[in-house]
């Protein structure tokens, strides 16, 4: 195999990109790199790292051409947040990455940040991009974040990851031990969140959820299962006893025609089995819902 088409492989695994480093150690010569360079053939994304052939440029490209050359910088804080999707992270502007304390170093367009506690559980891959963990990525992040934003953050990772409050907890715990500043935001979010924690599937569950417990009512059932008419489904807030169904209502998730028609098709069935079913949106206000809720309490227990 020669040296261009070893070179074009590796590239391929690493979003069309290569360092002059892994050219060499692939056996192409400093000459071949420098007139594919000239040639056009090659572009330069930053100093010693080239795309090869005509892969069309990404932030994912862009991204891991600020992490390719090392073996010791992440990409970290609101950057990480952005390319693991999370949303109410910080704004970003430019690039932040994450390296250990030693040799300075400057890159353009890029915000280094630097740690004395980097350990293996802190840092992962994600689309091959070395990248902070999910956990770090959300300590980093609320130095910047009120607590509310806090908490959204750390529910919706806990949506997707089951593992993700453990994951937060241990990376918090690991950087507070290097005296690390600015973790009250976090310390406080996860108080919060006790072992056991369900954000719901939505932020407007976990919120019409708090106000039913501080308005003193019983704590309802989040995601009870219920199978009717051979069809399971899951409830967002439920009083089973009673038959009194919660659902929370918004565009998200609950998008699209497909889901529009499913739970259409769950409150009928609900509905047939004899449950109550109340649907709250973002626009209710929770004295309003709190007082249906109440009513249908009542209404329940008298029956």
């Amino acid at each position: 195999m020669q040296a261009l088409e070893r070179v074009v492989r590796l590239a391929r695994r690493q979003h069309g990109l290569v360092t002059h480093q892994q050219c060499l150690d692939l056996g192409m010569a400093p000459s071949t790199i420098a007139e594919r360079l000239r040639s056009g053939a090659w572009r330069q994304e930053r100093r010693g790292v080239y795309v090869v052939g005509g892969v069309p440029p990404s932030w994912e490209q862009t991204l891991f051409a600020v992490t390719l050359p090392f073996d010791d910088c992440w990409i970290s804080h609101g950057t990480a947040a952005r390319l693991w999707a999370l949303p109410h992270a910080p704004e970003i502007d430019g690039i932040e990455a994450l390296r250990p304390y030693g040799r300075s170093l400057r890159l353009d367009g890029v915000v280094l940040r630097r740690s004395r506690i980097i350990t293996p559980a802190d840092v992962t891959k994600h689309q091959r991009i070395p990248i902070t963990s999910i956990g770090r990525t959300i300590v980093e992040c609320s130095g910047r974040l009120g607590l509310r934003e806090t908490g959204r953050l750390v529910d919706e990772a806990v949506r997707r990851r089951r593992r993700a409050l453990e994951e937060t907890r241990a990376a918090f715990a690991r950087v507070a031990s290097g005296g690390h500043r600015r973790l009250r935001t976090i310390r406080e979010a996860l108080a919060l969140r006790l072992p056991g924690y369900d954000p719901g599937e939505s932020d407007l569950e976990i919120r019409a959820l708090r106000e039913i417990v501080a308005a003193g009512l019983p704590v309802p059932v989040q995601q009870h299962r219920v199978t009717l008419s051979g069809r399971r489904y899951r409830v967002d807030l439920a009083y089973p006893a009673c038959k009194l169904a919660i659902e929370l209502v918004g565009w998200f998730p609950h998008s699209g025609r497909e889901p529009f028609d499913d739970d259409r098709a769950r409150t009928g069935d609900l509905v047939a089995d004899g449950w109550r079913v109340l649907e709250i949106t973002a626009r209710h206000a929770p004295a309003d819902y709190l007082r249906r809720i109440a009513g249908a309490l009542a209404h329940a227990t008298a029956a």
